[in-house]
């Protein structure tokens, strides 16, 4: 399947110089140029501007620390694809709940055509990943925070 308005922004460090040594090479040899860029490491309010212009959260890492990056792009709204090697992620998001964990390339490359080609699962995909991320917000941060702190706190007199 061909996707010719379809474009691939990466960003994020780069930790294998040899990989990218080595996408560059395939992006060359197949006249990828104006489709695929990278972008390294960008701040905040760069990844902001990404998420507002993408259509698809891809991460095809292995390892994930945090899933921090699957998470903000699930919050922005966009539906999101990873490799199920990624267990960090689905402790907080179940498959189906705009994401897909998936086994392996082609699964990854197939589920990414039927989401650019499916407006209607797309939408409603899109409307999943905000509603599963419920969990990611100041308040709900503030409230473990205090819990944490009370925790401590509370600790802390008994011992005394």
């Amino acid at each position: 399947t061909s996707l010719p308005d379809a474009t691939l922004t990466f960003a994020g460090e780069i930790q294998d110089k040899d990989i990218y040594k080595s996408c560059l090479k395939y992006i060359a040899e197949n006249h990828l140029e104006s489709a695929v860029s990278f972008l390294g490491a960008v701040n905040q309010k760069r990844l902001g501007e990404l998420i507002k212009s993408s259509d698809i959260n891809v991460c095809a890492s292995n390892l994930e620390t945090f899933g921090r990056c699957v998470f903000e792009g699930m919050f922005g709204g966009l539906p999101t694809v990873i490799f199920n090697r990624l267990t960090c992620v689905e402790e907080f998001v179940k498959n189906g709940e705009g994401i897909f964990f998936v086994e392996d390339e082609k699964e990854f490359s197939e589920q990414v055509i039927q989401l650019l080609q499916n407006n209607e699962m797309y939408n409603q995909k899109s409307i999943r990943a905000i509603k599963s991320t419920d969990f990611i917000s100041s308040e709900a941060e503030g409230l473990e925070l205090r819990s944490v702190v009370e925790r401590v706190m509370g600790a802390e007199n008994e011992f005394c």
